[in-house]
C-alpha cells in the first residue's frame, strides 16, 4: 500500500498540441487500492493554461492546479480528464506520486527551476 497522502495535491504533467488551445477544466477520479473508484475531484485552475503550437507547456512552471479528494494516495493512480477549449476533453490513467519520495523530489513545483 502507498503512503496517504494529504487530500490535496497538485497536478504535475506536460501538454503540447498542434494548434493554440487553454486548458479550461481538471476532472477525474483516483483509483483505491480494491480498484473501485473513489471519490470524484475537480482541479481548481488558477490562471488560464494557454498552449501554443508545438510549445510544451509544464504545468508545475504554472500557478498550481489542486485537486481533492479524500481517496487520493500515493502509490495508485487516477482516471484524470483534462478539458480544452478547442480539443475538447481528453481522458488518461495518470500515477500518484508522493513528491517526498526518492526519484520524485525533482518533480515537486519550487520556486527555482531544476537542472
Amino acid at each position: 500500500a502507498g503512503c496517504r497522502c494529504a487530500a490535496a495535491i497538485r497536478c504535475s504533467g506536460s501538454i503540447v498540441t498542434a494548434g493554440r488551445d487553454s486548458l479550461t477544466a481538471v476532472t477525474g477520479v483516483p483509483i483505491k487500492a480494491d480498484g473501485t473508484e473513489g471519490a470524484p475531484f475537480t482541479g481548481t485552475i488558477p490562471s488560464t493554461v494557454s498552449v501554443a503550437n508545438g510549445l510544451q507547456v509544464v504545468l508545475t512552471d504554472q500557478p498550481p492546479i489542486v485537486v481533492k479528494s479524500p481517496d487520493i494516495m500515493a502509490g495508485l493512480d487516477a482516471i484524470v480528464t483534462l478539458q480544452f477549449e478547442n480539443a475538447g476533453e481528453v481522458t488518461l490513467r495518470a500515477p500518484i506520486l508522493d513528491g517526498n519520495v526518492g526519484p520524485y523530489v525533482s518533480l515537486k513545483p519550487s520556486a527555482t527551476p531544476s537542472v
